[in-house]
């Protein structure tokens, strides 16, 4: 769920969207060749598998999402079917900020993962598809 402050001065923080997710494995898997199924500050995982594959340099304001493809590769996934997250959105977030890095690092993750699964894309596709 992404909030953003107070925008109509009722005194509550406003919901901007919910952002859905899947919630079993498979859908999880499928899910993450098109984008990032998990909220980064909700996620609980078992320590020894994030000591073991650590965020990764060159995926820099996507290496969470790039862990739980890793992620995937080894162990089931799964998300609750409800809300636990909300998050304050501002004009200075990094994924505000970042924009356009951060987009070309997700078509470089989007890419990898496609390539993994021999799906066949062109990176101008995956452009059009992350804009």
């Amino acid at each position: 769920m992404i909030r953003v402050g107070d925008i109509n001065g009722d005194g509550y923080d406003d919901i901007v969207c919910l952002a859905e997710t899947f919630e079993s494995n498979d859908l999880i898997q499928l899910g993450l060749r098109f984008r990032n199924q998990f909220a980064h500050p909700s996620v609980t995982m078992h320590t020894e598998l994030a000591k073991r594959l650590k965020y990764r340099q060159g995926y820099i304001y996507t290496d969470d999402y790039d862990l739980w493809c890793r992620f995937a590769q080894i162990t089931k996934l799964a998300n609750l079917p409800s809300y636990h997250l909300s998050y304050r959105w501002y004009n200075t977030n990094t994924c505000n900020t970042r924009q356009e890095e951060l987009k070309r690092n997700v078509v470089k993750l989007l890419s990898r993962e496609l390539s993994r699964y021999k799906i066949e894309h062109k990176k101008e596709e995956l452009i059009l598809h992350s804009a």
